[in-house]
């Protein structure tokens, strides 16, 4: 699955602020039930251990960690379709262990499974979003390296009935662009939506000022490479692939400034361009 977009896939190095709560409640009002955590780790060479057990249906904090260094490692987490087994999911994916073409990953997000989050951890930097898991069977996949490693646990009984903290920002990502918001609150953070019919994902990289950050967007346009003083920092990276439909919860850097976010994912749905080349890529400001 690590195929050249997917490595150009930026590793989540930035340290994010935790995500926003609940505020207080008045004496007579009945405490918001807490979102629960799943916890699940990826590392080199074998599959995903599940920490968590007994996850229920609901909004759950999703944390993945790893001891990897460098760029860490990349994982996707994908809901399996009814009546779609476990063995079936495995042995798409593992794909007699040749490494998934684009068009593959477009077609198991059609008939095997939906992607429902996806991002980067490193030791020291855990993966964290807040999303809804609906009742289902999932899949940990670490996609870092060429053979995907899969670990599946079931999500079922009795919804939690947890409430997502409410968003500073929202991003909706489709046919090929950011929005609406512009602006995001450093420190805050942003609910991540596909819209669109097509998988897609963000990677932000902040600029060093805002005529760098025209001029990213520009060479992003047209299939460039962008010169490296143009960047203010590393890149990070929101949400890796997700399908139609999917929304997640991500805290916002505390760095302030200009950030071009950006698709790279190109497949025959795109006519083999990258998305960025579709317009899919964009300026907002975090202040």
């Amino acid at each position: 699955m690590a195929s050249t977009t997917m490595r150009r896939r930026a590793a989540a190095a930035t340290a994010f602020a935790s995500v926003l709560t609940a505020g207080a409640v008045t004496a007579d009002a009945q405490a918001p039930v807490q979102p629960a955590t799943f916890q699940a780790s990826v590392a080199k060479g074998r599959a995903p251990a599940i920490v968590s057990t007994g996850v229920r249906p609901g909004v759950t904090r999703v944390v993945i960690t790893s001891q990897a260094t460098g760029d860490g490692r990349e994982y996707e987490l994908l809901r399996l379709k009814p009546g779609v087994t476990r063995e079936a999911a495995a042995a798409r994916l593992a794909n007699g262990g040749k490494e998934l073409t684009p068009n593959q990953i477009d077609q198991i997000a059609k008939d095997v499974g939906d992607f429902v989050d996806g991002g980067n951890a490193r030791r020291g930097a855990a993966r964290k979003a807040v999303l809804d898991l609906a009742a289902g069977t999932y899949g940990v996949l670490d996609v870092t390296d060429a053979r995907v490693r899969s670990t599946f646990f079931d999500v079922a009984g009795n919804p939690t009935g947890a409430a997502a903290p409410a968003p500073s920002a929202t991003i909706a990502m489709d046919e090929y662009s950011y929005g609406p918001s512009g602006t995001l609150p450093a420190g805050g953070t942003v609910r991540l939506t596909n819209a669109g019919e097509q998988l897609h994902m963000a990677i932000a990289f902040p600029a060093r000022s805002a005529a760098a950050a025209k001029r990213l967007v520009a060479t992003f346009k047209r299939g460039g490479r962008p010169a490296e003083r143009l960047f203010g920092g590393p890149p990070s990276e929101p949400v890796a692939l997700v399908s139609p439909g999917a929304q997640v919860d991500v805290p916002i850097g505390p760095r302030k400034g200009s950030v071009v976010l950006a698709c790279f994912w190109a497949s025959k749905a795109s006519q083999d361009r990258e998305h960025t080349r579709r317009g899919m890529v964009r300026t907002v400001k975090v202040r």
